[in-house]
């Protein structure tokens, strides 16, 4: 419960690395001696780090420009996950960096699998969500999988993808059962950002949140409802983009 991870560093030229503290924040390492890329003006697109809730020596970080890494041993010793491409080559300026996309890994997260255990799940934009049944040791897309996820959670025993819409993706949120994926947004056409679960008052909620129009939603026993619009919330009350969400 001391330890946290951090991974840092967006801009072209910046020398980003992955963290970490043992003392909840009040002393840092350095674990990555080469420099990272895992952040840029999109990063609304999702959480890049995630621990492994059944193995916390297992870390996974996406990055934009150096694929997959994982630590087996609480991040002293990094890999590149070779299943997982690389969608993104490093920029050489600039202006070579404010033309491109520069997402490429941007969501890391675990779900229960059949065993009892987690199987980590990555989506990498323009390809889709990579997932894993075996600890990590081989990766397989899921079949038809969102290719511009935004953000992940376990929600209704599925897992749901929050979701840029584009040509590809009509829906701002779809969810996946084990078998098929299906839109199940609170409205079409809109993207969603930020997306979580938890128990409210008793009953298990799924909150999602628009890119822009400040709107949050919720779904509780299969009906979604809406939390925010326009109407009864200020500019300062909730943010544009609603990236972050969270249940305490």
């Amino acid at each position: 419960a001391d330890v946290v991870y951090a991974a840092c560093g967006g801009a072209w030229y910046a020398r980003g690395g992955i963290y970490k503290s043992n003392d909840r924040g009040e002393t840092w390492k350095k674990l990555t001696a080469s420099p990272i890329f895992v952040d840029n003006d999109g990063r609304l697109d999702g959480e890049c780090i995630a621990v492994d809730p059944s193995d916390s020596n297992t870390v996974y970080c996406g990055t934009i420009y150096e694929g997959l890494l994982v630590s087996r041993d609480g991040g002293e010793n990094w890999t590149t996950v070779s299943d997982i491409p690389i969608t993104e080559t490093r920029p050489k300026s600039e202006k070579e960096f404010s033309e491109r996309n520069n997402i490429g890994i941007r969501s890391v997260y675990f779900i229960p699998d059949n065993k009892g255990g987690f199987a980590p799940c990555v989506s990498v934009y323009g390809k889709g969500i990579y997932t894993s049944l075996d600890g990590g040791k081989t990766w397989n897309i899921i079949p038809d999988s969102p290719k511009g996820t935004r953000r992940m959670v376990w929600y209704d025993n599925k897992l749901y993808a929050s979701c840029r819409t584009d040509s590809e993706n009509s829906s701002g949120l779809y969810c996946y059962d084990g078998e098929s994926w299906k839109s199940d947004a609170p409205i079409d056409g809109v993207q969603m950002n930020g997306v979580t679960a938890g128990t409210v008052g008793g009953k298990e909620v799924l909150f999602c949140g628009a890119h822009s129009g400040r709107k949050l939603f919720y779904k509780a026993d299969g009906e979604w409802h809406t939390v925010f619009n326009p109407s009864n919330a200020s500019n300062n009350e909730v943010s544009e983009h609603m990236s972050w969400i969270t249940v305490n």
